[in-house]
């Protein structure tokens, strides 16, 4: 028998900023944010290491992991970084281009995302955009993500800054599901790896210790198209038939920016 865990209605990081403030109030160390200035217009977007990047991944995200990335952009206010986002260039994404009309290499995929709980509203929004004109001038001609519903993730950032919303991806890959913590294909390839035994050996392990398959989550596609004309059109001839409307948050709960 199979089965989908679902985290919330709401989304996993909207839950872990409002938990995270709330733990800072009461501890009264949110005293310390009255000498930064948290004006957005004030905010600077630049490229960062990739230890910057996951003190930040690392606490919000859903995942709990960095992916296979190797550019990452954060958002500044005065000396501090208040949201990242990672992004493979190398074409990690199998296919990807050929959807495109383009090489694996010339998409860029937007792997992961947060903003830590003082940030302003609308933090999210500049951070997507800017890493957007930073991959442009970069030479990518199309930004590619995903927003995973069982993280309560259905692309409000990617709607915000005008996305392509390209429906659900085709996998008929599976899972490993324990106490609301999900293993997806490739990494219990590489935990296999790491233990000296066949994928398929590391999936009977795991059911052994508790963990139940089911089908992965076929997660919503977004797509930006950073190239300019004749390029542009054509990408989009490419993907057209694929385009769909945005997804919406079951029982109208209210949306909560955030990167994805």
């Amino acid at each position: 028998m199979t089965f989908r865990s679902k985290v919330t209605d709401e989304a996993w990081q909207y839950k872990i900023r409002v938990q995270k403030e709330k733990d800072w109030i009461k501890s009264g160390r949110y005293k310390f944010w009255e000498d930064v200035d948290l004006t957005l217009k004030k905010s600077i977007v630049r490229e960062v290491e990739r230890k910057t990047a996951e003190k930040i991944i690392l606490e919000y995200e859903w995942l709990g992991d960095m992916a296979v990335t190797n550019k990452y952009y954060g958002i500044f206010f005065g000396p501090y970084c208040g949201g990242v986002i990672c992004i493979n260039t190398n074409g990690v994404m199998a296919n990807n281009g050929r959807m495109y009309g383009l090489k694996d290499s010339e998409v860029s995929y937007f792997a992961r995302g947060a903003c830590s709980f003082w940030t302003p509203t609308g933090t999210a929004s500049k951070l997507l955009s800017f890493a957007l004109k930073l991959e442009k001038k970069r030479g990518a001609k199309v930004a590619h993500a995903f927003s995973d519903t069982d993280a309560g993730e259905y692309g409000t950032v990617y709607q915000a800054t005008n996305w392509i919303c390209l429906g659900r991806q085709k996998s008929n890959d599976i899972e490993l599901v324990k106490n609301n913590k999900i293993i997806g294909s490739r990494y219990l390839s590489q935990i296999a790896t790491r233990h000296k035994m066949t994928p398929k050996q590391m999936e009977h392990e795991m059911i052994r210790q508790g963990w139940k398959v089911q089908p992965t989550n076929k997660k919503y596609r977004y797509c930006y198209i950073l190239a300019d004309e004749p390029y542009k059109s054509s990408i989009f001839e490419n993907i057209k038939h694929m385009v769909t409307d945005y997804p919406k948050r079951p029982n109208a709960v209210e949306a909560q920016e955030k990167c994805d």
